[in-house]
């Protein structure tokens, strides 16, 4: 009796789950509604700019935008020459964007100028370093940022720029 007892409740539990599995198995119904959605490009880090620069370039063009002129040949090779020696390369960056900044001749915009003119100095540092009109966002946020930082250096800015993943790239 018991023997019996327990093949029944087997054969309920085979069929309940034959049931519910059979049930499950319906086709979904289809849905034909459209979501009209605007469409926008979403550009990469390095603003669809795909090859990186070589070292060679990137002091290059580095020496250029701090100095609006040209590197001599053995300034480049000190540079690379330094690079070479620290081993870690962001490091050796900011050590020749830290010696630029000390050196005469550099021509960047004075605090005051920045400060007087937030929307053009934002305008032209992008043009600049990334060669390329800043955009909306990113000029509400850096022009926040510089009215409520006073601290804030141009040198500061410009490092940033020169440090930053899109200028890593042409």
């Amino acid at each position: 009796m018991l023997n019996l007892h327990r093949l029944t409740v087997k054969v309920a539990i085979l069929l309940l789950s034959g049931t519910v599995l059979l049930s499950g198995c319906k086709k979904k119904e289809e849905f034909n509604e459209i979501y009209e959605l605007d469409a926008f490009n979403a550009l990469p880090g390095s603003n669809g700019k795909i090859k990186v620069k070589t070292d060679e370039q990137w002091i290059s063009v580095l020496y250029a935008n701090l100095f609006q002129r040209a590197i001599s040949t053995k300034l480049l090779n000190e540079m690379i020459n330094s690079i070479y020696s620290v081993g870690d390369k962001e490091v050796a960056h900011e050590k020749i964007i830290a010696k630029f900044m000390v050196t005469p001749g550099l021509k960047i915009p004075s605090n005051a100028e920045m400060r007087q003119d937030i929307d053009g100095f934002l305008n032209d540092t992008y043009k600049r370093f990334f060669v390329r009109n800043i955009s909306a966002a990113e000029k509400a946020w850096f022009k926040d940022y510089i009215e409520k930082t006073p601290e804030v250096t141009v040198e500061f800015i410009f490092t940033a720029f020169a440090l930053s993943n899109e200028y890593q790239f042409y």
